[in-house]
Order: C-alpha cells, then sequence, then structure tokens
C-alpha cells in the first residue's frame, strides 16, 4: 500500500473500512484519501481526535510532496502526532528541521509527535528512527536508470511488509527491494511486482 500526497494520513487498513473512516468526518471517501494540498492540515487534525486511527486499530503514514521549506513544519505540525510513520526522504527531512544530520533532524520530528520516521536517503537506502532506536537499511546494489517514483515505491513496500507483521528493518528491506526494482527501468511505472517477486529479488541481490 503507498502513500500519495502532502502529509496525506493514508490508513494502512487493518480493522476498520474506509466507510467508517469517511462517516467519521462526514465527507466524501475521496475528501479523506486524496485531499487538496491547502486543505490537509487542518483535515487531519479535524479528522484524527474524532474516531481515530489507533482506537480503531488502524495505523497511520504520511509523506510529503513538498521540497521541505522549514515553514511547512509549523504548518503540518499540529498533524504530526496523529501519524505512525512519517516517510519523508534525507533531503525534506534536513530542510524541515534545519538540522546538521538524517539522524537528528528525524528526532527533532519524534519530538514534534510522529510515532516513526523512515527516511529513504537514496543510494544509501533507508534510516528508521523511533524512540528507542535507530536502523540503518543498505539500499540494493543495482543499475541505476531513473529514480523517478523510487520514493513511493519505498514506501509500497515499507507499509506492505507492515502490513503483513514484520518489523520496521524487514518492512524497511522491502522497501528498498521494492525502489530498487524500479531504478532499473525509464519512469514511475516501470515494470509490474507483485510480493514474491520483490522478495525474490531482495533474497538474489547484494546491498550496497
Amino acid at each position: 500500500m503507498a502513500t500519495t500526497g502532502m502529509a496525506i494520513v493514508v490508513a494502512e487498513l487493518m480493522k476498520a473500512s474506509r466507510a467508517d473512516l469517511a462517516s467519521a468526518t462526514e465527507k466524501p471517501r475521496s475528501s479523506i484519501f486524496r485531499p487538496s494540498l491547502a486543505a490537509t492540515s487542518n483535515m487531519v487534525v479535524r479528522v484524527m481526535p474524532r474516531r481515530m486511527p489507533r482506537s480503531a486499530g488502524l495505523v497511520t503514514s504520511a509523506d510529503l510532496l513538498t521540497p521541505g521549506d522549514p515553514g511547512i513544519l509549523e504548518w503540518i505540525g499540529p498533524a504530526l502526532p496523529y501519524v505512525d510513520y512519517l516517510l519523508p526522504n534525507d533531503e525534506q527531512v534536513l530542510a524541515l528541521t534545519e538540522s546538521a544530520t538524517l539522524a537528528d533532524g528525524a528526532r527533532l520530528l519524534l519530538d514534534r509527535g510522529v510515532g516513526s520516521v523512515v527516511a529513504t536517503r537514496q543510494a544509501r537506502g533507508a534510516l528508521v528512527v523511533t524512540a528507542g532506536e535507530t536502523i540503518a537499511v543498505p539500499a540494493f546494489a543495482v543499475e541505476v536508470v531513473d529514480t523517478t517514483g523510487c520514493g513511493d515505491a519505498f514506501s509500497a513496500g515499507f507499509l506492505r511488509g507492515l502490513s503483513l507483521g514484520r518489523d520496521r528493518r524487514a518492512a524497511a528491506t522491502l522497501g528498498c527491494a521494492t525502489a530498487a526494482l524500479v531504478a532499473q527501468g525509464l519512469g514511475t511505472d516501470h515494470g509490474t511486482f507483485d510480493l514474491d517477486t520483490v522478495e525474490a529479488f531482495a533474497a538474489d541481490t547484494a546491498t550496497r
């Protein structure tokens, strides 16, 4: 399952239906899963306190479609305590937080209420930062053709891993494998990969 949009809280639907989530906001389903950029932060703050994900057994994730202007952090700040997994890239974290290192920036986001920061690091893989641990997950060694869509591919693999009950390291490895497959072709829609294909690739391919 992939995240889409700026700070969109796309829930990994474990115990509740999309209809339940939609009725909680008294908005059409599309308003929750594809909100406009301008409405996103207010929508998230409005949605969360009502029925919300943790009490409903849901896991929330969000990614960003902004380069990371520090002012954006204040704009989305009220929503962050309701995000279990924030999925930015390293440049976004550094720009948002004005931190010297990726790990420091991730910890600042944790201080703002995010449950876990899972940041992609281009050719270096991903960094998973929680209150209790920091996990570096390497990228797979492939010949890169085009990185367009690799962030979304990582998010899809990572969230799928979580939905299968895997720990953060294993989920991030699945995310890195998904991104590596996409990076080997041109464009965001390169290839068609199911879970078995991604897992076989991860098992057979060296990391950097």
